[in-house]
């Protein structure tokens, strides 16, 4: 069966990719997106950029050191891509360097060998995030427009406090958790699946922070 030509996917941009990285991401994405390779070559960049406007970006970090980390930056930073989610393919022994990946602009990352069904996931819960951003930054240049004050009030009332709650059955991971996030946010916390359900019924959450390995009922089956 052929393709129908007039049906457009969404491109994703894979940059400094290795081939066993891209056999995973073709298996997991290529049916779902139109996957465009690259690298951080100046010329191939930019004029990768301009030609397939890409809605994210994937790329593959090497070496967990400094310099791999600093080139995510340098992508980042283009200003053709500045708005677009970045998520970056590490090994799992440099998982604890992602808090550096973070500062340097990473949105997100995927430890190989990859699953297709957690890529798929959280590709597309990157790319929903980035279509909930520009929906809140054309609310805001709205108001760039002096509107009045009942519209200001009606978007604040609805915007409102953001409220999370934190699921874990481990005491001393509960506590340092909500405690930090308490400075900013309405905090709920639960220590069993049960009782989370039971606050989801009561209370609409903008986020939850789930643990996975619990008693009882694991974080999966929460979710």
């Amino acid at each position: 069966m052929k393709n129908n030509p007039n049906i457009i996917k969404t491109s994703i941009l894979l940059i400094d990719t290795a081939p066993e990285t891209n056999r995973q991401l073709h298996a997991a994405l290529g049916g779902v997106f139109d996957l465009v390779y690259t690298t951080t070559a100046a010329n191939d960049l930019d004029n990768t950029l301009k030609r397939a406007a890409p809605s994210l970006i994937i790329f593959e970090i090497f070496d967990a050191g400094r310099s791999g980390f600093n080139k995510c930056r340098e992508i980042t930073f283009n200003d053709g891509i500045r708005d677009l989610p970045v998520v970056v393919v590490i090994s799992a022994n440099e998982v604890d360097y992602m808090s550096t990946g973070y500062y340097m602009g990473a949105s997100d990352y995927m430890v190989k060998p990859l699953i297709p069904a957690e890529v798929l996931a959280r590709v597309g819960g990157q790319l929903e995030m980035a279509s909930a951003s520009r929906a809140i930054r054309k609310i805001d240049k709205s108001f760039a427009n002096e509107p009045s004050l009942a519209t200001i009030q009606r978007y604040e009332n609805e915007i409102g406090n953001a409220t999370v709650l934190v699921v874990d059955d481990c005491i001393d991971s509960l506590e340092p958790l909500t405690q930090v996030l308490a400075n900013s946010y309405e905090i709920y916390s639960a220590q069993n699946g049960l009782d989370a359900l039971a606050l989801t019924k009561q209370h609409r959450f903008d986020i939850i922070l789930l643990d996975v390995v619990m008693p009882d009922m694991s974080g999966y089956e929460v979710c």
